[in-house]
């Protein structure tokens, strides 16, 4: 009976250790650890950024699939263009690395910014520099607040 009891006792602990939560690294989360962080972030964002007409504007956030440290976020200036940022998973902060679109062999616009998610929100400020036969022409903020 000790015997019987002693094997039940063991798969019981032997279960109630299958079930518990493992210890994630900072890109992954839920019970097995395969949920990455960055999903919660994927999605539309209807806010305001500037541009002609004042309408409300539309930024979508995806995967980037290179890197799980990246999203692509398609911003609503010179028709969609996409740009890469580089996440915290803890504070959901983030920078606009700096990126350069080029035009022609003599017009390019460069990139920069930093911003945060808060839940369904999305706050980003954006320099850009528009740039013309290798010198900085312009350059302005723009800053998109939104939310999903």
């Amino acid at each position: 009976m000790n015997k019987l009891f002693s094997l039940f006792l063991i798969g019981s602990i032997a279960l109630v250790n299958v079930g518990c939560n493992e210890e994630c690294d900072e890109w992954h989360e839920g019970d097995d650890c395969k949920s990455e962080v960055r999903t919660k972030y994927y999605g539309i964002y209807t806010g305001t950024f500037p541009g002609p007409g004042g309408l409300p504007k539309q930024v979508l956030v995806s995967e980037y699939p290179e890197d799980i440290q990246r999203l692509n976020i398609v911003v609503p200036y010179n028709n969609n263009m996409t740009l890469y940022l580089e996440y915290t998973p803890q504070s959901g902060s983030f920078t606009i690395p700096s990126q350069t679109i080029v035009y022609s062999e003599q017009v390019s616009s460069r990139f920069s910014g930093m911003g945060n998610f808060n839940g369904d929100e999305l706050y980003f400020s954006l320099t850009i520099e528009d740039i013309f036969n290798g010198s900085v022409a312009s350059s302005s903020t723009a800053i998109f607040t939104g939310s999903k």
